[in-house]
């Protein structure tokens, strides 16, 4: 599990780097887009890399690894789903930063 989560910390960084260019600014609507970028972009990427990783890693092959991520994808994203928790962040911590 620490093999994959260090081979996802990279490609994250580059990607919140990427979107801070892509959408630069502290207001509400850039937030708003962001997060939705990140939730319907990168989310789903990242859910795929840690199954297929993780499964690689556990002996599984290639497919077996995709029929477990497509068969468990929705469930995760529901569940692990952490937009609600960065707008409590942005509205509670960062308020001071907004535009």
């Amino acid at each position: 599990m620490g093999a994959v989560g260090l081979a996802q910390g990279y490609p994250n960084h580059l990607w919140y780097t990427w979107l801070d260019r892509f959408l630069p600014g502290k207001t509400l609507m850039t937030c708003c887009k962001k997060i939705a970028a990140d939730q319907l972009i990168c989310s789903p990427i990242s859910s795929a890399s840690f199954f297929v990783g993780a499964g690689m890693l556990e002996g599984c092959s290639l497919t077996e690894s995709w029929t477990e991520y497509k068969t468990k994808f929705l469930m995760v994203y529901l569940v692990s789903n952490d937009s609600q928790f960065t707008m409590i962040h942005l509205f509670q911590i960062c308020a001071h930063f907004i535009d």
